[in-house]
């Protein structure tokens, strides 16, 4: 039980990462189609379904296993992004906002991309559910700020914004 509830905590950390982050976009923008909320989180249902599962075939190694990769991975996560956040801290304080906004449009290229390649693999349902706003919000930005690091394999991330329209 101990086990399940820190997978549980790990994936209410991960909503509010996803909600936080979808809120902040929808800001400039029209609001999304479906709410963000803990019953009709795809992600977290996955998680609960695959808990759920490990537990009722008394999977306690692997479900081990699987605590100390979603841990080790979120603090992964929350080292690199401290990092990030204290560069761009110092950068800003210290007048560089070039070098701030290159690293911010590094990171929302590495991001496109990022997010291209899993949503592909996401189930159809997941994507609907996800849709694709924030792809579209960073093509419109994109396209009024270019930039020459990452364009052929955002041209492709952007691809998936013409394949859903065409469907």
């Amino acid at each position: 039980m101990k086990i399940s509830r820190k997978l549980i905590q790990i994936g209410m950390v991960s909503v509010i990462s996803i909600a936080l982050t979808w809120w902040c976009v929808a800001q400039n923008s029209v609001p999304t189609k479906k709410p963000i909320t803990g019953d009709s989180n795809p992600a977290l249902n996955r998680l609960n379904a695959l808990v759920s599962y490990l537990e009722a075939n008394n999977q306690t190694n692997t479900l081990k296993l699987f605590n100390e990769y979603s841990s080790s991975s979120l603090a992964l996560q929350n080292s690199a992004e401290m990092g990030v956040t204290l560069h761009i801290l110092m950068a800003l304080r210290e007048g560089r906002t070039n070098d701030v906004m290159k690293l911010l449009e590094s990171r929302l290229d590495s991001d496109i991309v990022g997010f291209a390649a899993n949503y592909k693999q996401m189930p159809e349902t997941d994507q609907e559910w996800l849709g694709l706003h924030s792809l579209s919000e960073a093509q419109r930005y994109r396209s009024k700020f270019p930039s020459k690091d990452f364009s052929n394999y955002v041209a492709q991330a952007f691809e998936l914004l013409n394949k859903k329209d065409n469907k």
